[in-house]
């Protein structure tokens, strides 16, 4: 999951008023500039190398904290003083936040015209035309799925958070002119709003994460925490100056708040329940730094410092550049830049520097000394609203196919395999293998189960659903019965630490699965997971672990052998995994060879090592546990490679993704490997006809 951002800048001194009516700004404050600084690098590193960092997506946080500070200051001094407009506060915002905007977008899409397919194309032209609306939040949120395109493939998934704080930017303004005209305290509707936002951000964690992650709603409180705080300084200032006018006070709510930014940049992890109630730790941190004032421990000797303070000053152009930089990497189609990704990762993160430091030199810092700046602002904004119809041209366009050569137009449509291979549908999505909560008292209906004999169980992930095409063709010739308990993420684990899809933990997931087993005893139960990623089994350290992957399996296995010790277990070994999804590894082999070559049939182009340690590696453990271990590598791969399409078809393709079978894929490892469940069902026919002749008469 990634988790960007971005920020409102008011970074310099404060002109002298010319009269009571002019609009004034803040005063200089480095040590914010420096809070940026964290949060940008922050965000970098965890994007760049999130094991390293796996809370660097706090950085978010911080930047809305910081907004709300800074905006509301700003609004609360102008509005006292009645000296607020509407129009130069767009005006401001419009020459800060638009002009590097316009160039990163312009710069995505001709990236876009040159590198990507017509689909790839064309969700990128809609994804520019959010970014030029401020609307990217509402669209990820849409398009966010369990089958979604992965984040690593959208160049523009980073303004998420700069279309929240634009919209921030549109309502508080009004809220604050209406609370002062009505002689109101607009702390008290900051804080009711900061507390109905915060709570609906909870009520959402428990019922819709994405909404709780893409909707203004559950996020306005992190920015309104910081409004609140400009409120107190603003009204209470001989209060806050006695606060922080005590050295030992200042620095001690200063080293707190560096305290809680470090936790959470360093312990938290993507595995946490966020925003949440997690979220306050940043948040609260970030206020306290900012309250702590500028003399104070941390905000002086750290976050003033002049390296700290300069990568701040350029963190809105760095952070925009950044994201689509390493997606570029993500989709690119060079062996180099898969085989030291590393290195290309950190250029990235200089190149990101870089661009940033140039853009505010060239871009930001001229725009803002241009005088004419109602006629400016609305150059600006209108090229920003080109730019959108451009983004809406090219959805229309269906991605200007035209551009792509003949061999390559149809894979160049799988920009999204779930849709296209039907993978939805082949493995019987949300009936029999589930990947959403459910509502209270779900039950699987009829249709997973069998009530024929004999009977096979399919166990596991969607690893092990992308099984069921094939064995429902072998069911049919074989005379067998299929119960289908799969479910999205649910690894066959009984781990109470880990959630599967439907949001329950694999131990509750497990136990359900066993449950069944322990009803209907099936002649054999068939296991698969994704022995990689997400569904691993990892170590404290965060690496992939095998032989507490087979501890945990044996586990299972002894479960199993005690609820239903007739049931032979078939394990399925993990299948072929590639550098992307199939589609764009045969789309990489194609565009470095001569027009009209063919993919070959079986290839190590693109292909992982790892799996083939991971099937030697079970092939002497698992059978020690008595289960039988059935390979998928061995049956898909020969001495050439892997198998990569068993017909001339994109359809044809044996992966959607990376290593989940499609349809035709299943249906030949079947064929492959279905005269070994074969057996199994002989063999358990065998075992039982001893036992029912015993009990006869």
């Amino acid at each position: 999951m990634s988790l960007p951002s971005t920020e409102a800048s008011f970074s310099t001194p404060a002109p002298a008023a010319d009269s009571p009516k002019t609009p004034i700004h803040l005063g200089y404050r480095p040590d914010i500039d420096g809070l940026r600084a964290v949060a940008v690098l922050s965000v970098l590193c965890f994007h760049a190398f999130n094991r390293r960092l796996p809370g660097g997506f706090v950085g978010v946080d911080i930047f809305f904290v910081i907004s709300g500070f800074l905006i509301s200051s700003i609004i609360f001094r102008n509005m006292e003083r009645q000296s607020f407009s509407f129009v130069d506060f767009y005006v401001r915002r419009t020459k800060r936040i638009l002009p590097v905007l316009i160039v990163v977008l312009a710069a995505c899409g001709a990236y876009g015209w040159f590198e990507m397919f017509p689909d790839e194309f064309r969700a990128l032209g809609k994804h520019v035309a959010a970014g030029a609306t401020f609307s990217s939040n509402f669209v990820l949120w849409n398009e966010a799925g369990y089958f979604d395109d992965a984040s690593s493939t959208k160049p523009l998934l980073h303004l998420w958070s700069l279309a929240i704080e634009e919209q921030f930017y549109l309502l508080w303004p009004i809220l604050a002119l209406v609370s002062f005209r009505l002689r109101m305290s607009f702390l008290k509707v900051n804080v009711v709003i900061v507390l109905a936002s915060f709570v609906a951000g909870i009520y959402l964690m428990h019922t819709d994460r994405t909404a709780a992650f893409y909707s203004p709603v559950s996020r306005f409180w992190e920015i309104g925490v910081g409004s609140a705080l400009a409120w107190f300084v603003f009204r209470h200032p001989v209060t806050y100056a006695t606060i922080v006018g005590k050295k030992r006070q200042a620095d001690a709510i200063s080293l707190l708040g560096a305290l809680a930014l470090a936790f959470s940049i360093l312990h938290f992890s993507e595995r946490l329940a966020f925003p949440g109630y997690w979220a306050l730790l940043p948040v609260m941190g970030a206020a306290a730094v900012i309250f702590a004032g500028p003399q104070a421990l941390v905000n002086k000797w750290v976050l003033s410092h002049r390296v700290a303070v300069w990568v701040g000053l350029i963190s809105y152009p760095i952070y925009l550049w950044h994201w689509p930089l390493l997606t570029a990497a993500n989709l690119s189609t060079s062996p180099f830049v898969t085989q030291h990704i590393t290195a290309v990762k950190l250029a990235i993160m200089a190149a990101s520097i870089l661009l940033g430091w140039l853009s505010y030199t060239l871009i930001e810092t001229p725009v803002k000394r241009v005088r004419a700046d109602k006629r400016l602002a609305a150059g600006i904004f209108a090229t920003l609203l080109l730019l959108g119809g451009a983004g809406i041209y090219t959805v229309r366009a269906a991605g200007f196919p035209e551009r792509i050569p003949e061999n390559l137009r149809a894979l160049g449509a799988i920009t999204n395999p779930y849709a296209y291979f039907q993978f939805g549908e082949a493995i019987r999505v949300d009936t029999c293998h589930i990947i959403v909560k459910m509502p209270e008292g779900f039950q699987r209906p009829a249709q997973c189960f069998s009530n024929q004999r004999p009977l096979v169980m399919l166990w596991g992930d969607s690893y092990a659903a992308a099984l069921y095409p094939g064995l429902d063709v072998l069911a049919r010739t074989a005379g067998f019965g299929i119960t289908q308990v799969t479910g999205g993420n649910a690894s066959p684990f009984f781990d109470k630490t880990k959630l599967a899809a439907d949001n329950l933990s694999l131990y509750d997931e497990n136990m359900l699965a066993l449950d069944i087993a322990t009803r209907s005893h099936p002649d054999v139960i068939i296991m698969s997971w994704m022995v990689t990623g997400s569904n691993a089994v990892l170590t404290a350290s965060g690496t992939v672990d095998q032989k507490g992957t087979l501890a945990a399996f044996a586990d299972t296995v002894r479960r199993i052998h005690e609820a239903t010790p007739s049931s032979r277990i078939v394990l399925v070994g993990p299948f072929p995994h590639w550098d992307g999804t199939l589609a764009k590894v045969t789309i990489n082999y194609l565009k470095n060879h001569p027009l009209g070559t063919q993919m070959p049939m079986y290839t190590t182009f693109g292909l992982r090592p790892e799996i083939k340690d991971w099937d030697d590696y079970f092939s002497v453990a698992i059978p020690k546990l008595g289960v039988t271990y059935v390979s998928a590598y061995k049956a898909l791969c020969n001495a050439s490679g892997c198998l990569t399409h068993v017909g001339p078809l994109p359809t044809d393709l044996t992966a959607v993704d990376w290593g989940h079978l499609t349809k035709a894929g299943s249906e030949y490892l079947l064929t492959r490997i279905g005269p070994a469940i074969e057996a199994e069902l002989d063999a358990s026919n065998r075992a039982a006809v001893p036992a029912t002749a015993s009990k006869q008469p």
